[in-house]
């Protein structure tokens, strides 16, 4: 920053010591003595009493406007405002009070209310100017001051008090290594390592002596830089505070922050206190004394614009006379908050304010309104360090009158000049705006209040009759959990999904590929006088069937050695390729595949006719020609039937999946007023574990089940197996039947692979004539046999598959459920498990009452947040209330008046 040469205070040189003496000073009058007898002496709203005389309120404006400035009348109506809050704008000392009592319970954070913010440069004086706003001495040495955020409410009372806490409405995170970088400052997080938390109030101290002040708020500070440890223990005369000399400066130096941003209150009672209420903020900087430190730069940068950009703030902005004002960062903080029409300049250090006829003429300038132009003007100081109070206060009166002092240049803004003008006129603004916004505050906080108090409603308190509670929830959730097993919506749900399950094993039937590339097919015309059991002389066709014929000698006789066009893959309506399931009495049509919750079990491998045959090959006895070994039928029955392992299990999952939502569904409405208690959380807990152990055990049975049902080929079932086998074979036959035929010409009928069951009587009639007179002109199939084997499989997969359908579908409606039901109503397994059961352990219901430690948190928080809105509304009532007051005995001085 540009620096224009300080010159030596000429308080030191030109005026006379003997009237600075300290006898002298206590009997000359205050800084507000005058202004006692123009305001109400009328305590803070809390220690109000409606019985009381109204008080009522004379205001001069003692203002001089700058020429482009309407004055600004704080008696006068203010717009959009009616009733009693326009009387109430009349009287400033309530307002302010009032004011006062909101900022106080913190309710700012919420509800946005007009402010006072002290801001600046870095040794702008602001700490002088503060000391003299609030009428103390605050500490200015060891740099402790700076870090933190303070906030000061003066007011009148009968006797001097004041009272300091410690309002934190952040919480420390600090990093492991303990180190932040000016890139942990970003837009989301602009107070590292310090994040938002619910705000409390801590009480520091309560003094009755003035000179306890300075202190005690530096013992303050530095508990607010250790969040991690007590207050209390930084309290003067006790812990910290008092051990060994120079205790203050060791602690000073091993704070466990640099910086916070949370708040020092100080509320300041005095009978010759004018009322005021502001925030100071820590002097904004460009360099940090330590290179660890730069984060802070940005971080007091971030603070400051935070409390500027609320849009109640009335900003009073620190500017010294000795520097050059075009250097300050925060005239530009200012300004890119769109604040300026917000703004009172204050130029501080005067007294230092350079002779040279550019330093008047500039600062003259910004004075008229002529450059670096704010909403409110601006006022100029001149608080000289290391004196008393009432020495400073007398010293600026002297200084502004003695034009020898202070250039004559100034003296048309005399009424701008000195503390107690400036202190006034602050005074008024906030009451002004205040007032202003009051209706709008009020609504705001009625607002609040409901929604508050509609948030406690959700977190109820203990019940009155805890053991009756307590039983009554769980009968209600025995009797929930019955209820809604045995209705209709979970039979239905259970039939759907044991219908699924059905279809999916119906989906997984075994298929075969019918169609086979190691032979060709000649056809016999019905004129061929051959026989047809040996081949035609000219034929080269070989009797093996396992072997390539040859082609016909003529053009009539030639088999189809083309390539008779793509063997299509049969869908859902029969058409060429692997064969797929056929129909079942109320199953699907075949085709097929597994629904919606069993899908991803698929239909197996398609087999080959080739692969039948290897089999039969290989178990083949020596000496027992065209027999199928038994061993043949038990590989291939096994094989299909072992995929079933998944679908078993998904069977129960879904059914557990729907138990398991009938439960939670009935303990959340039968302890509806108990979820906050430990007792939800527990019973939760011990319907998971009871529900995974009736699965577990479950399982257990289904899979030995299963292991009963594809261990080995078996069935007393006679009958039903011949029917479904010959179901299976006829279809295959069919099938196997015109794929030889295509194979042969080429010529598939219209309707040869449509499903039997859609044929009607005369179409089936016609289809198996057509096959037989086919079959006379092919030839007896040389995989006959591996057809027939296939079909005694597939006969065996479907009686196999409807037996284990019914089986676990029995396992699981008819065990499973009852035994849940069963240990729930008639053994109690809740009520036994929470110990409550038959008469409950000493002590058991006060642990099952208890809450988890962030529910009861939060109720306590809400509870204090309502408080804290009831205390502010009832603080707007008692002014309302006063000035309802007035207002008629206002009336009642009419009425008497005598002409």
């Amino acid at each position: 920053m540009g620096r224009i040469k300080q010159e030596k205070p000429v308080f030191y040189e030109e005026l006379d010591d003997r009237s600075f003496r300290t006898q002298e000073s206590a009997t000359q009058p205050s800084l507000y003595s005058g202004y006692r007898g123009e305001r109400a002496n009328a305590p803070t709203p809390s220690e109000r009493r409606f019985d009381e005389p109204p008080l009522m309120l004379q205001v001069n404006d003692r203002r001089m406007a700058r020429p482009q400035e309407r004055p600004v009348n704080p008696t006068e109506p203010i717009p959009f405002m009616n009733g009693s809050f326009e009387r109430i704008a009349k009287n400033l000392q309530y307002l302010n009070d009032t004011l006062g009592d909101l900022h106080s319970l913190g309710i700012q954070h919420d509800i946005q209310l007009p402010e006072l913010v002290l801001v600046g440069d870095q040794s702008a004086g602001k700490s002088s100017l503060m000391s003299g706003l609030a009428g103390i001495n605050l500490p200015r040495s060891g740099g402790v001051c700076t870090r933190c955020v303070t906030h000061i409410r003066v007011s009148r009372h009968h006797t001097w008090q004041c009272r300091v806490s410690l309002r934190q409405k952040y919480g420390f995170f600090p990093p492991e290594n303990g180190l932040v970088s000016p890139d942990n400052v970003t837009p989301g997080d602009k107070f590292p390592p310090w994040k938002p938390v619910h705000e409390t109030t801590l009480d520091f101290k309560t003094l009755d002596r003035p000179d306890e002040i300075e202190e005690t708020l530096r013992w303050a500070q530095i508990a607010i830089l250790n969040p991690g440890k007590s207050h209390e223990q930084y309290i003067p005369g006790s812990g910290h505070a008092t051990i060994g000399e120079n205790a203050f400066e060791r602690a000073a130096e091993s704070t466990e922050a640099k910086f916070s941003p949370n708040v020092i209150s100080l509320e300041i009672k005095h009978p010759d206190f004018a009322d005021l209420s502001f925030y100071d903020l820590p002097g904004v900087f460009v360099r940090p004394g330590n290179p660890d430190e730069n984060y802070l730069v940005q971080v007091v940068r971030n603070l400051a614009e935070t409390y500027i950009r609320h849009r109640e703030a009335i900003i009073i902005w620190a500017v010294p006379m000795n520097l050059d004002p075009m250097n300050s960062t925060m005239s530009k903080i200012i300004e890119d908050s769109n604040a300026l029409d917000r703004t009172i300049g204050v130029m501080t250090k005067a007294d230092l304010l350079p002779k040279d006829e550019g330093a008047l003429r500039q600062w003259l300038t910004i004075l008229k309104g002529e450059s670096h132009v704010t909403g409110h003007g601006y006022y100029v100081t001149s608080r000289v360090p290391d004196k008393t109070l009432e020495d400073q206060n007398r010293w600026e009166d002297h200084f502004f009158d003695q034009n020898k002092l202070w250039p004559r240049e100034f003296s048309a803004y005399r009424d701008r000049c000195g503390l107690k003008q400036l202190h006034f006129d602050l005074s008024d603004k906030l009451g002004a705006a205040f007032a202003k916004s009051l209706p709008t505050i009020k609504k705001k906080i009625v607002n609040k209040l409901s929604s508050l108090r509609h948030q406690l409603e959700s977190l109820p308190e203990l019940p009155a009759n805890v053991e009756l509670e307590v039983r009554t929830s769980l009968r209600t959730f025995i009797d929930l959990v019955l209820s809604s097993l045995r209705g209709n919506e979970f039979s239905s749900t259970y039939q759907r999904l044991g219908e699924a399950f059905r279809n999916c094993l119906i989906a997984m039937k075994p298929k075969i590929n019918v169609k086979t590339d190691d032979q060709i097919i000649e056809i016999i015309d019905d004129d061929d006088t051959e026989d047809q059991s040996g081949p035609a002389p000219n034929s080269k066709r070989k009797a093996a069937p396992n072997t390539l014929p040859s082609a016909p000698t003529t053009p009539s006789k030639r088999a189809r050695t083309g390539n008779p066009g793509p063997i299509k893959r049969e869908d859902s309506y029969g058409r060429m390729g692997s064969v797929t399931p056929g129909p079942s009495a109320g199953g699907p049509r075949q085709g097929m595949e597994a629904p919606g919750p069993f899908a991803e079990f698929g239909p197996p491998p398609t087999r080959k006719l080739r692969e039948i045959r290897d089999s039969i090959i290989r178990h083949n006895r020596a000496g027992q020609p065209g027999l199928v070994a038994g061993a043949v039928y038990e590989d291939l029955c096994r094989q299909a039937l072992t995929p079933w392992d998944g679908p078993v299990r998904k069977f129960l999952h879904l059914v557990m999946k729907e138990i398991s939502a009938v439960v939670n569904s009935a303990l959340e409405r039968a302890f509806a007023q108990l979820k906050k208690r430990l007792i939800y959380k527990r019973a939760k807990a011990i319907m998971s574990l009871f529900l995974k152990e009736q699965k577990a055990e479950t399982e257990k049975y289904l899979i030995k089940t299963l292991r009963i049902h594809t261990r080995q080929l078996f069935t007393l079932n006679d009958e039903e197996f011949k029917q479904y086998r010959r179901t299976e074979e006829n279809i295959l036959r069919r099938h196997r039947h015109y794929v030889r035929w295509q194979m042969a010409t080429n010529e598939l009928p219209p309707k040869a692979f449509a499903p039997l069951e859609t044929l009607s009587a005369q179409e089936r009639d016609q289809d198996e004539k057509r096959r037989a007179t086919q079959m006379e002109k092919m030839g007896k199939d040389p995989y006959e046999t591996e057809v027939d084997v296939f079909g005694y499989v597939r006969g065996y997969y479907r009686l196999a598959s409807a037996r284990l359908t019914d089986a676990v579908g029995l396992i699981l409606h008819s065990d499973l459920i009852p035994n849940i039901e069963d240990q729930l109503a008639r053994d109690l397994h809740l009520d036994r498990q929470l110990q409550v059961f038959p008469s409950g352990e000493a002590g058991i219901y006060d642990i099952l009452m208890s809450e988890d430690e962030a529910t009861a948190r939060q109720r306590e928080e809400v509870r204090a947040d309502v408080k804290k809105f009831e205390r502010a509304l009832e603080s707007i009532s008692q002014l309302e209330g006063r000035s309802s007051l007035e207002a008629r005995d206002g009336e009642v001085d009419d009425d008497h008046t005598v002409a």
